[in-house]
């Protein structure tokens, strides 16, 4: 749905409604977020909101949050946190 030509009202109430936490119900399978404390694109609070709602739905949910981390994985080290988590992940969820 488009924001575009909405009332700032609008526009909040649309993007609430359609925010992945108000839909953390709906999720029944293993979830890994990472996130960096440095992204500037996305406040790292959105993934801890959404960990906490996923936990109140019991489900399996792995949150990590990476130091110095920004939103496009510039360095190095953090690319290799990201594959590397990703790769326990996978192995826990579906075997080596």
């Amino acid at each position: 749905e488009s924001l575009a030509g909405e009332d700032e009202e609008t526009q909040n109430s649309l993007l609430r409604d359609a925010s992945p936490e108000r839909h953390a119900d709906t999720i029944n399978i293993p979830v890994l977020l990472i996130h960096g404390h440095d992204d500037t694109v996305v406040p790292i609070h959105q993934s801890r909101l959404m960990a906490a709602a996923l936990r109140r739905q019991r489900s399996d949910v792995r949150l990590v949050e990476m130091r110095d981390g920004d939103h496009w994985l510039s360095t190095m080290e953090m690319r290799t946190t990201v594959l590397s988590e990703l790769e326990a992940f996978l192995a826990e969820h579906i075997g080596e």
